[in-house]
């Protein structure tokens, strides 16, 4: 098991905030309501409901009027970034700055995590990343719960013989990182977000891969902010900070939906030069800020076939990555049409929380 798929698993996040955490940004959307400022109302988030309902739709609020158009198709070089992006993701580094409970667990207290993967019909030889875990399939999407002893020296979940649940020692030497060793070195880490990226692109701490400078920082930030087990408030608002400076990437234009149906807000990125085929989308809940998914979708219609380049149908162009499909099983050429919209990946953290045994949610 690689390093990305095995801190997946342990992703702790902070607890859905309650009034006293909304009252700065309730605050800030009377102010601008009594200057004349129009606030559009959203639908209240499911999570949020035991919050009141006034207190949820003014913060939703606040946050769609900061939202910018997403992009698609190919991003010219040299654009100007607009503002709405240094804004909203500073309002997300305050307010895991300070409201944020994450705290350090004990050696002997659990991480739990509950997360849901979409399975999609992408066909074979699409290279669909694979489900990872033991999960229970409720309709199109596989939920998986983990717990893992925060000294890494235990885990539990579901076995891959019976779908029991079972508790395990894990191998003390293993190579793998345990939840304390990752909350540690997050802690370390610079929080001024351009010695961080610097650092994340010399330590390589999820091993991220990119086309270009910019994918790569942009899929090192989402890699840590979607796996690691618990991010120090710090640390998680530097690496908001740190997506201010990467080109490429934007703020959705509105909410749009995570793997399970809630509301939540995209950060976006698409290569800022050559030929684009997917966007990746950092999904954050528009309320706590805290991590709530990731999606990535075709940004264009385009063709895969076994052996070559992705490349448009209509230009012949290649893609500026590349990846491949596969043969079918028969062994015969594959070849597979892309539609623009098409999800290739599509997860949600479903909930997190630091317990006291193995079992409890």
């Amino acid at each position: 098991m690689d390093e990305v798929t095995a801190v997946r698993n342990f992703r702790a996040n902070a607890p859905t905030p309650d009034r006293a955490r909304l009252a700065p940004g309730r605050q800030t959307v009377l102010d601008a309501a009594a200057r004349g400022t129009r606030v559009r109302r959203l639908r209240a988030d499911w999570r949020l409901a035991s919050l009141g309902v006034a207190a949820v739709v003014v913060a939703a609020a606040l946050v769609a009027t900061q939202l910018g158009p997403a992009t698609g198709g190919r991003v010219q070089a040299g654009t100007p970034r607009s503002s709405k992006l240094d804004r909203v993701m500073e309002k997300a580094a305050y307010t895991v700055q300070e409201h944020s409970k994450v705290r350090e667990p004990g050696p002997h207290q659990w991480i739990y995590t509950e997360s849901a993967r979409e399975k999609l019909p992408t066909g074979p030889g699409l290279m669909a990343e694979s489900i990872e875990g033991v999960g229970t399939k409720r309709g199109a999407l596989v939920y998986t719960e983990r717990w893992y002893r925060y000294d890494g020296r235990k885990s539990a979940g579901l076995s891959k013989e019976d779908k029991q649940f079972r508790i395990k020692d894990v191998d003390p030497d293993s190579d793998e990182r345990t939840p304390r060793e990752w909350y540690r070195l997050l802690s370390s880490l610079p929080t001024d977000p351009g010695e961080l990226l610097k650092t994340l692109r010399k330590e390589k701490i999820v091993d991220s891969e990119g086309a270009t400078q910019a994918e790569h920082d942009f899929t090192e930030v989402r890699g840590l902010l979607g796996s690691a087990p618990l991010i120090p408030p710090d640390t998680q608002a530097a690496l908001y900070r740190a997506l201010e400076k990467i080109p490429g990437t934007k703020v959705s234009d509105g909410l749009v939906k995570d793997a399970v149906g809630r509301d939540a807000m995209a950060v976006t990125f698409s290569n800022p030069t050559g030929i684009v085929l997917y966007r990746h989308e950092l999904l954050l809940d528009p309320v706590s800020f805290d991590y709530a998914g990731y999606r990535k979708v075709a940004v264009t219609d385009f063709t895969m076939r076994r052996g070559e380049r992705i490349t448009y149908p209509d230009k012949g162009k290649e893609a500026s990555r590349p990846e491949r499909a596969e043969a079918d099983k028969g062994g015969k050429p594959a070849e597979f049409k892309v539609e623009k919209g098409q999800l290739f990946v599509n997860e949600a953290m479903v909930s997190t929380a630091v317990v006291d045994r193995a079992g409890q949610r």
